[in-house]
């Protein structure tokens, strides 16, 4: 039997009395008490799952968005089949200044069985989601709440209209996987508290449980402090006795030790995204505290004005808006209300303790990236307010309260309101226009969102391009030109957007203004204190891609052997100067250089090599390879290269593929096989290929 008690349900209070409840229980009470039959537990959370799919349905078909999916998922180099080499690599590095490896793991396994396909990773994000409800469902049980009133919470957690983000958006694998890991680690604590027999291996699991959350999300860290709040609602620091309460925090121990460890971590690699003291003083960052808290108390309840990205307030005189100073008000009334009111009702003192445990952190008072109001971040602090919902409604239905059918009625259609947002919301994650569109119409300008539907009508252009559709690629690209001139009007040092404004003119071969914006790019990193590495990293690469096209083949090797010094971990500029080197040492052998030649021509197959390491889906860079390997006699090896680029894109390049693999058949001797692949690159229009098919 365990030493520690649990909490009665909420019983009747008298008038001119606040109830102190729950406390403790009888020992024997150790299963949840039910508002419902026993037996109908099951069917109530099947149908708070089918209920929590069909608002977040829309997710599914949703493509990968250019707010981060592109460096977690579809520029990743870390997402390669599963190995020790692999998992060393993802748990060594961040990514974009985030160290979340698990969630990195988890993103590597889909791609590995799924490619690059969408679908397959929104399904998984809601699987996630959905057992991150049903392991809520759980723990409201053993929070001693009845199946009604723990499926409700379950309910709002799986479909509220700020789960949204969590879900539709891939990247945020890290919000449900670690949620998922931090639902179970409370569970497990709470079986802890409750059991004798295993106890501490239910603590074990809890602790274990805690570091997968963490190694999924930075956000995980507040799990002890979550915990600590579990305590106070179970009444297990005996009535705010100092020696329990000490006891509760050495109890702790191993805990905070993961806390602090991911926290040191994740501020080693988010340091150089931290902007506080950039924008504004530290004393005035302090009150976006209480402005961020009445913002996430408002949109639980209502909410409205969404968005993937807010953007800090401006500031006017030196100074922050006002209302930003006077939201220090309403939550101070609030908090002093609470307190006089509900001190002694330990479920109140949990939900609301819950909520700021885990949203403290985040509230901006160090800024760090575009995480300004994120709703996100809601993500497990809402339990709290969920089960402050559910602990009404098991309230309501015991005392029989005047306002019993009045709530339950207000929280229905509370409920299908949420429903209706939801379903519509994550239709706005469909893709990067949309999304950013979004964004423009709740907010006038946001550098981000015009930058990156930029980039979202620039890939447009170059697939319309790619099918022969010149004018629909030309009408993309101006559009992507008049998003991005948006944001250097007002910004006229942003690198990112010069960045990619010169990869429209690249793309549409204006290579002048494409070398006068990375030119621009590579100057303002010069003189600017916080720039992210891989764009100048590509700035570089791409301006030597320039002197790539004009025949500058030592600026082209030059330019990109910077790029590579800068951000080594930038595979196209090893694709790029491997093409250098490969024209630079024919160019060589031309002028009879022949030592030259070879050592280009070895340093190219070098750089296609180190290009396949992390990115094995381009065809063309197995082609360049093959040809590689043909220039030294390696003729088979070229063959197994070529077969690579037929298998994946068998179409590619007029039939330039199977021209090169007539050649090293040529070189084996094997002359049906040379005849039979010249024959091929022939009838897809390569002509080169004709002697050989003869």
């Amino acid at each position: 039997m365990s030493k520690y008690k649990q909490p009665q349900r909420p019983q009747p209070q008298a008038a001119a009395k606040a109830a102190p409840v729950p406390l403790r229980a009888a020992p024997e009470q150790k299963k949840p008490m039910a508002t419902v039959a026993k037996d109908n537990w099951l069917l109530l959370l099947l149908g708070v799952l089918a209920v929590t799919a069909i608002c977040m349905y829309p997710s599914i078909p949703n493509e990968f968005v250019n707010w981060d999916d592109d460096r977690y998922i579809t520029d990743n180099t870390l997402l390669q089949p599963l190995s020790f080499e692999t998992i060393k690599a993802i748990f060594s590095q961040d990514v974009s200044a985030n160290y979340n490896p698990w969630a990195i793991v988890s993103l590597a396994i889909d791609k590995q069985f799924f490619g690059l396909n969408p679908v397959p990773y929104h399904i998984h994000n809601l699987v996630l989601h959905l057992l991150c409800t049903a392991l809520v469902f759980w723990w409201m049980r053993l929070l001693k709440l009845g199946n009604t009133a723990a499926a409700v919470v379950a309910l709002l957690f799986g479909m509220h209209t700020m789960r949204v983000e969590s879900v539709a958006w891939v990247t945020e694998r890290k919000d449900v996987l670690f949620g998922a890991y931090y639902v179970a680690a409370a569970i497990a604590y709470m079986k802890y508290v409750y059991e004798t027999k295993n106890k501490y291996l239910y603590y074990a699991i809890a602790l274990a449980m805690m570091v997968m959350a963490c190694a999924s999300k930075i956000q995980a860290v507040a799990f002890p402090l979550g915990m600590l709040a579990v305590d106070l609602y179970l009444n297990r620091d005996e009535n705010w006795s100092l020696p329990k309460l000490i006891r509760l925090g050495v109890e702790k121990i191993p805990f905070f030790a993961v806390s602090i460890a991911t926290g040191l971590i994740g501020i080693h690699f988010l340091s150089s995204t931290m902007d506080s003291g950039q924008l504004y003083p530290f004393w005035q960052r302090l009150f976006f505290a209480p402005y961020a808290l009445f913002i996430y108390i408002w949109k639980f309840f209502t909410p409205i004005l969404l968005s993937a990205c807010h953007p800090y307030p401006a500031s006017a005189g030196g100074l922050l808006p006002w209302y930003i100073f006077a939201s220090a008000i309403p939550i101070t009334a609030l908090i002093a209300f609470l307190f006089l009111r509900f001190r002694n009702n330990r479920a109140v003192v949990f939900g609301m303790l819950f909520f700021f445990f885990n949203i403290v952190f985040l509230l901006q008072i160090v800024g760090a990236g575009q995480g300004f109001l994120a709703e996100r971040f809601t993500y497990i602090a809402y339990i709290g307010f969920f089960f402050l919902v559910g602990y009404a409604l098991q309230y309501a239905e015991d005392t029989a309260a005047t306002w019993k059918t009045n709530y339950t009625y207000g929280l229905g259609l509370w409920v299908l309101v949420l429903g209706v947002l939801t379903f519509v919301r994550c239709g706005v994650w469909h893709n990067s226009n949309t999304l950013w569109s979004d964004v423009l119409e709740k907010y006038e300008f946001v550098d981000v969102a015009y930058n990156n539907r930029g980039t979202f009508y620039r890939e447009a252009a170059e697939k319309s391009a790619a099918r022969g559709q010149a004018d629909s690629a030309k009408m993309l690209y101006q559009i992507a030109l008049d998003n991005y001139s948006k944001v250097l009007e007002r910004k006229p040092d942003d690198t990112n957007v010069f960045l990619n404004r010169g990869n429209v003119y690249f793309a549409q071969n204006v290579n002048d203004k494409a070398a006068v914006d990375y030119d621009k790019v590579i100057e303002l990193c010069k003189v600017k204190k916080t720039i992210e590495k891989d764009s100048e990293s590509k700035a570089w690469g791409n301006r030597g891609a320039i002197f790539f096209r004009v025949g500058n083949l030592d600026k082209a090797v030059e330019y990109i052997t910077k790029a590579l010094e800068i951000y080594p971990k930038y595979p196209d500029a090893h694709m790029n100067r491997g093409c250098s080197y490969s024209v630079r040492g024919n160019a060589y052998l031309s002028q009879g250089n022949k030592e030259a030649a070879a050592a280009d021509h070895a340093a190219a197959k070098k750089d296609y090599e180190a290009y396949i390491a992390t990115k094995k889906d381009n065809p063309s860079v197995y082609n360049w390879l093959a040809i590689e390997k043909n220039y030294v006699g390696d003729y088979q090896g070229a063959i197994q290269d070529l077969n690579k680029a037929i298998e994946i894109n068998p179409s590619a390049n007029k039939g330039e593929y199977y021209f090169n693999r007539a050649l090293s058949y040529q070189g084996l001797g094997d002359t049906d096989k040379k005849r039979a692949d010249a024959q091929k690159a022939v009838s897809m229009g390569w002509a080169q290929a004709a002697q050989l098919a003869q």
